[in-house]
Formats: C-alpha cells, sequence, structure tokens
C-alpha cells in the first residue's frame, strides 16, 4: 500500500519513493528527492525523519494525505 504525506501546500510524496532528504534553513525545513525530481518541505527536517522511521517500524500514528 502506497503512503502519501504532503510536504507542503498542495505537494504530496509517496514516501516509498524517497530517494534522499536534505536539511534546509537550518533545519526548519528540508528538501526531498522523489523519482529524480527535488520537492521544499515545510516540515522541519528532523520531524520528517522521525515520520518516515516510525512509518517504517509501522507506527503511524499521524494523518498521511490521500
Amino acid at each position: 500500500m502506497s503512503k502519501f504525506i504532503e510536504v507542503s501546500n498542495r505537494t504530496c510524496i509517496n514516501i516509498h519513493k524517497i530517494e534522499w532528504v536534505e536539511k534546509a534553513d537550518e533545519g526548519l525545513s528540508c528538501v526531498i528527492c522523489v523519482g529524480g525530481k527535488e520537492y521544499p518541505s515545510d516540515i522541519p527536517y528532523n520531524s520528517f525523519l522521525n515520520m518516515i522511521q516510525h512509518s517504517e517500524a509501522g507506527h503511524d500514528n499521524y494523518h498521511f494525505a490521500g
């Protein structure tokens, strides 16, 4: 099952297709690469990584878009 998360206004990504995540704005946001395309995120870098790690461990306690 695909899981999508809204990373910024009107931009949702499939978390299973993430290639890399890069810290931006001193950790207050991040840039996410999916399918060779970069998407700026409004989610703080550390928070985003924690959400992805919890999701992979099967502990989804937050809302995914879609």
